[in-house]
Formats: structure tokens, sequence, C-alpha cells
């Protein structure tokens, strides 16, 4: 007689219950005081806050258009959510209030020359600030990066250490183990860091450059994080090809031009000639061509010790 297996069901995620008091007001834009940091996000997306601003104007048009016909019209309503804030000590300037959730609604709001907007104020603890606005965030609005999650994890187990891996799976939506690999992979670099300080070296020491490894290192994390690839990270990416240029113009002012040449094979290959060079179509001089060739020779040629340690001894003689 076999026993009869009983099938393991899962635990739901549910969010954890927050103690907190909410009151919706209408409060002057000179109160707000924004934090140095979005308090659920690495960065704040100015794209986001473009597309916000417009909507807000168009909001605004139609409130005017709503006072001149004097109620016979239908009053608009305000397009977006309304920001979170909580109570802080008055500054010199007299701002007592700091977002929680909508800081790109009230960039847009400072853009648009908005003199007042209604929000919600809530009072409770740090953690369930924090946590309210991990999950407001998540609701609408940008979708969360891999750095965010990183982010907000560390936030809440520096936080609170008592938290567990579930805990803060079911705050973020995410599973157990996506927040205990994060963990893992923090506390392995600090270790690593600690390490490296008591040996009194500030980093690791560099591995042999590699054409191939370098390459598939950059395509594989951005084919790793496609899925949460956005109009902003593409924006992103584009500055970091300007900051690549602004490097090379000052580290290697010498490969710049031909640099640019590469760029223009790829976005516009039709103005171009190309010749078959190692797999791959690309257009060069011939004179460039030869000196590629050679770079690429003697990368692929295996190194001989003996002879390295030959050539170092008649250097120091």
């Amino acid at each position: 007689m076999t026993k009869k297996q009983t099938k393991k069901t899962k635990e739901p995620k549910t969010p954890p219950t927050l103690n907190l008091k909410r009151e919706v007001v209408e409060v002057s834009m000179d109160r707000i005081r924004f934090p140095e940091k979005n308090p659920a996000r690495t960065s704040c997306d100015l794209e986001t806050v473009e597309r916000y601003h417009d909507l807000i104007v168009e909001y605004m048009a139609r409130l005017r258009q709503y006072q001149r016909s004097k109620g016979t019209d239908e009053k608009p309503t305000f397009p977006l959510p309304r920001p979170k804030l909580r109570r802080t000590e008055p500054d010199d300037d007299e701002c007592d209030l700091t977002p929680v959730t909508g800081c790109h609604t009230l960039m847009a709001a400072v853009k648009a020359d908005i003199e007042t907007i209604e929000v919600e104020i809530y009072d409770g603890s740090e953690k369930d600030m924090l946590i309210l606005a991990i999950q407001d965030n998540a609701k609408h609005g940008l979708s969360y990066t891999p750095d965010d999650y990183q982010y907000n994890i560390l936030n809440l187990k520096a936080m609170d250490s008592k938290l567990s891996c579930r805990e803060i799976a079911n705050i973020l939506a995410r599973s157990k183990t996506y927040v205990a690999d994060t963990l893992k992979a923090d506390r392995e670099q600090k270790t690593e860091e600690e390490s490296l300080s008591a040996s009194g070296q500030t980093q690791r020491s560099p591995r042999t450059y590699n054409q191939q490894r370098f390459l598939k290192s950059l395509l594989g994390l951005v084919t790793r994080n496609l899925d949460f690839f956005t109009d902003s990270d593409a924006i992103e990416l584009a500055k970091t090809s300007g900051r690549i240029i602004q490097i090379l113009e000052k580290e290697r002012p010498d490969i710049v031009e031909y640099y640019y040449d590469s760029l223009q094979v790829v976005v516009d290959p039709d103005r171009r000639d190309f010749i078959d060079y190692d797999g791959g179509m690309l257009f060069v001089d011939e004179e460039k061509a030869k000196v590629i060739e050679e770079q690429r020779r003697a990368l692929e040629m295996p190194i001989d010790e003996n002879s390295m340690d030959e050539k170092a001894d008649e250097t120091d003689a």
C-alpha cells in the first residue's frame, strides 16, 4: 500500500501590512523638498519627466477652458496619480514635505510652473515609508531595472537586518532565490573589497587583455538585461557611446578617426566600400588593413615566456 502524496502548495506572496496614516490635501509646491536620491529607484528618467510635463500642460489648458465655461464643461482630472509625501523638519526655505513616491510627477509639475498640487501625506516609520515607495512605484510608471531591484533589496536589508529573504521577496514581488542571490553577491563583493584593502591593494589585478572575451562581456551585459530594456536605456546607451568617444579622444587620439569611420559603416553601410575581415564586413583602407592584420596575428600568437624573460634580462643589462 503506497502513501498518498499530497502536492505542496506555494505560499501566496502577500505584501506586509503597513501602519501608516494618510491625509489627502492640496499643498504649495514651495513646501516640497526633493530628496538627493529617488527613494525606490537608482535614478530619475528625464524622458518620463518630459512625457509627464506634456500631460500636465494639456491638463492645465483643459482646466482653463473649464474655468472659462463657468462649469458647463466637464471638469478635467489630474492625469497622473497623486504623489505621496511625508512630513519632515522645515529647512531654511521652510520646506517641510519630501516625496515618498511621485518624484517624476513633481519634477514635471515644477517644469510646468504649477503652484499647488493635490498630494497624499503619510505618517509612519522609516521602514514602512520605504516599503510604500517600493510597492507604489511597482504599480505604475516605469518598470524596475535590475539595478533598481538590487538597490531596494540592499536598502531593505540595511534598514532591517531581521527581514528574511522571503519577506523581502514578498515586498518586491520577486522570488526568494533572486533576493538570496542578490544578498550573496553583495556579501562576496564586500568580502573581496575588505581582503584587497587588508593586503594593501585597491583593486584586483587586471586580466590579460583578450579581444574576444572583452567583446563577449559587453554583448553579454546587454543580452542578459534585454527583458528590462526601455527607451530611457537606449538614451543612456547613446550617452555611453559619447563617453567612449571622449575617453578615446583623451587617451587614444590615434584611433578616434577610425572609430568614427567604423560607426559610419554601421549607420550607413551603403556609403562605404567593404572588405571581409575576420568573418565580418568592415570598411578600412589598405594601409589600415595591414596594421589590423598584424595586431590580430600578434594577439593570436602564443606567448613564449622564456623569450620574454630573455628580453627582460637584456633590457636590465
